[in-house]
């Protein structure tokens, strides 16, 4: 009987069905928020530390966020009425609709975040991207982020102290200075009950 669990355990390891680590661990609930581990799974109500494997999501509801901390140490803390799909290794994951911010540690190779609107690349910075119906704006606090819209326009580089406004039929995209009181309150909206990150 021993010998034939052995035997089962290594066919399991050898055949891929190994279960992985999670990608990204679920914190800081506050008010209606959903979740699912895994891409087959239920949303569910997350609960703290939840785990989230590639192809798990989380999305939240009115005045409600949540944080996802990767196992890079990112952080990404997920806003009221948004949806974010964990990636693979070649994509940090998806962000379908409303705001998240990112603070991301440096990365061997750029982290792709995929949108209806393009495609976001970074190498490791703080920024907010909102998504919506129409478009998707970004805000670069710090680094730099480059941004590819769907509509086969050119790659546009975004700067810190700058924003991005594009749109899916966008062709020509221009980055635009921000003040930085308008830049603080979307990196860290504390004042509106949402928790901020902890600043380093």
């Amino acid at each position: 009987m021993k010998l034939i669990s052995s035997l089962l355990a290594l066919l399991i390891m050898f055949s891929g069905c190994q279960k992985e680590d999670p990608r990204a661990t679920v914190t800081g609930i506050v008010g209606t928020v959903l979740c699912k581990s895994m891409p087959g799974d239920a949303f569910k109500p997350a609960q703290d530390k939840s785990s989230l494997f590639i192809g798990g999501a989380v999305k939240t509801e009115q005045n409600s966020s949540a944080k996802l901390t990767f196992s890079d140490q990112s952080e990404m803390l997920v806003q009221a009425d948004a949806y974010f799909e964990i990636g693979s290794k070649d994509s940090f994951g998806t962000q379908n609709s409303g705001g998240v911010i990112y603070r991301l540690q440096k990365q061997a190779a750029p982290a792709k975040i995929e949108t209806p609107h393009g495609t976001t690349a970074v190498l490791g910075t703080v920024f907010r991207q909102d998504v919506s119906t129409d478009s998707v704006k970004i805000w670069v606090e710090e680094g730099r982020v480059s941004f590819t819209p769907v509509s086969g326009g050119a790659e546009t580089i975004v700067t810190a102290g700058q924003k991005l406004v594009a749109s899916k039929s966008a062709q020509i995209l221009k980055p635009e200075l921000v003040d930085p009181l308008e830049m603080g309150m979307q990196i860290n909206p504390g004042n509106s009950g949402i928790p901020e990150f902890n600043r380093r």
